[in-house]
């Protein structure tokens, strides 16, 4: 079992980092933020591609994948679910896609629940200073991730 402590310890980006550009000439490195990726993929896309010289994919999707979902129904969801499970039951081994259909239908996008004020100000204090290193190595404005 790991220790809880490491967990921070692995989060301290700005320290990370700056062992990073000590031991990685500047020319072969590249830095990306999250931030970026979310704000524009294309660009973090067609930069990582100049970086490393190599030609890119026109075809390439850059809308969003994997998003928070949630059921508009739970008991459809709990239905559908229970239909599949005696569809095995009595054999039945390859359907209409009827459920499947009922399942993506049920669904909807919901926000990402935030954490509580009193963690998020407890974990901005503890990475404070390593936020400071951060901003002053990538040379970027990165005061939001400390906010209060």
């Amino acid at each position: 079992m790991i220790p809880t402590h490491w967990y921070s310890k692995i989060g301290l980006l700005g320290e990370q980092i700056e062992h990073f550009f000590s031991i990685v000439p500047e020319a072969q490195r590249l830095t990306l933020c999250f931030d970026d990726l979310v704000e524009n993929p294309e660009a973090v896309y067609h930069r990582v591609i100049l970086f490393l010289e190599i030609e890119g994919d026109s075809g390439v999707d850059f809308s969003a994948t994997n998003k928070s979902m949630a059921h508009m129904y739970e008991w459809l969801n709990k239905m559908v679910r229970w239909l599949a499970s005696k569809k095995e039951v009595i054999g039945i081994k390859k359907g209409m896609g009827l459920l499947n259909f009922i399942n993506k239908v049920n669904r909807t996008e919901k926000s990402r629940k935030l954490l509580p004020d009193d963690l998020r100000c407890e974990i901005a204090e503890y990475f404070h200073s390593d936020v400071v290193k951060l901003e002053r190595l990538l040379e970027r404005d990165l005061s939001h991730w400390i906010e209060r």
